[in-house]
């Protein structure tokens, strides 16, 4: 693997991320490690971001110098602006955010969540997501972006998961929606 065709796929004239940085935010496991790669593969400078430095150190010696790993808690807001500035920081820019972070710990039933689950499902899966665009697009305001929320299809089919998490995957869905109005004057999508 080398500089030129980072992860060893892609020719320079495919890769539609060339040059691009990205965050992408429960980046060390299932969906999010896939698109590092293939975001990689096309190109761009990413960001991995995980609570696993181990599953996170293993994407660095695989992907090679295209990948820096940061440990970050999306249920902490200082962590989230900790990690937009860390990215921002390391190569000069933000161009993608991929808000995918959102490891459910709600019981699929509702008589059995307790309040403290509630409120770091709210957290994790929807607060994490407003914050981190927000930030996001402080960084991309001179030059534009775009920014990514992993939803669901449970935001659309009732009794598809629990209540909480389907619940909280329409507020991410319809969020998207309405911060892709506010942000296009910027030339964020």
């Amino acid at each position: 693997m080398n500089a030129r065709q980072p992860g060893g796929q892609g020719n320079s004239a495919s890769r539609r991320l060339e040059g691009r940085v990205a965050l992408i935010t429960g980046g060390t496991g299932g969906i999010g490690a896939a698109t590092v790669r293939r975001f990689v593969a096309e190109g761009a400078w990413v960001v991995a971001s995980g609570r696993s430095s181990e599953r996170g150190s293993e994407l660095v010696r695989e992907l090679g110098d295209h990948v820096r790993f940061i440990a970050a808690d999306v249920t902490r807001p200082e962590q989230i602006d900790s990690l937009i500035d860390e990215t921002v920081a390391w190569r000069g820019r933000l161009d993608v955010l991929f808000n995918n972070a959102g490891e459910t710990q709600a019981p699929a039933s509702l008589l059995a969540l307790e309040p403290a689950t509630l409120h770091l499902e709210i957290d994790t899966l929807l607060t994490s997501v407003v914050l981190a665009t927000r930030k996001a697009a402080l960084a991309m305001r001179e030059h534009g972006g775009v920014i990514l929320n992993c939803s669901s299809t449970a935001a659309h089919r009732a009794g598809s998961q629990s209540a909480v998490y389907s619940a909280l995957k329409a507020a991410v869905s319809h969020f998207t929606r309405c911060a892709a109005l506010e942000l296009a004057e910027q030339k964020i999508r």
